[in-house]
């Protein structure tokens, strides 16, 4: 059957449509448990049900056949629908366990990312920390020793400086590699100084 232009006319939707691969199981269900239900019935209404004469038996066997009929297709329908709704609510509780399990991985994922960045950050502002340090140290030195308060302190000064800066740098070291430092600051003694410290 086509239509006017020649092709074939769309599939019609109704509330009772079955989809093409269950129409093979909906009718083989349909038949037997239509022909179970009305053998029941002409039994119960030949055998049990006595009292009437056979023109009446004759009319409840066709109107118990129609509801028969109707009550078959009806659980044939939930029946073959029931595997339909199944592989959907399969489906949507796959989608859900998939949207639930990337929302744990995004989560999972936010965290580490946080835990990078707050790491990266720890150890730049400590750089930044060491880094003022030494240029604070640096410039105090250069300023005694631009200074020349004393003559013969300048050059006591420049290597308690150098000395510092060096123990400085190993202690930065030792810490961004996350390695303990245990030696201790330079000899404050040896070095010309009033208080111990390089400035």
């Amino acid at each position: 059957m086509t239509d006017e232009n020649g092709s074939p006319p769309p599939e019609r939707e109704s509330i009772w449509s079955i989809s093409p691969g269950w129409r093979n199981a909906y009718f083989i269900l349909f038949v037997i448990q239509n022909i179970a239900g009305i053998s029941l019935l002409c039994w119960y209404e030949i055998f049990r049900h006595t009292s009437d004469d056979a023109i009446r038996t004759i009319l409840n066997i066709t109107h118990g056949s129609g509801q028969t009929a109707l009550g078959s297709a009806g659980t044939t329908l939930t029946i073959t629908e029931a595997g339909r709704l199944i592989m959907v609510l399969g489906e949507q509780l796959q989608r859900w366990f998939e949207k639930r399990e990337d929302a744990r991985v995004a989560r999972r994922v936010d965290e580490e990312v946080a835990k990078v960045v707050d790491e990266a950050v720890a150890q730049a502002v400590d750089q930044a920390v060491a880094q003022a340090v030494a240029q604070a140290v640096d410039q105090a030195v250069a300023q005694a020793t631009d200074e020349g308060r004393v003559e013969g302190r300048g050059e006591g000064r420049v290597e308690a400086h150098r000395q510092w800066t060096e123990w400085l740098r190993r202690k930065m070291e030792a810490e961004s590699n996350g390695e303990p430092f245990d030696d201790p600051p330079p000899d404050i003694d040896s070095n010309d100084t009033d208080n111990g410290s390089p400035i």
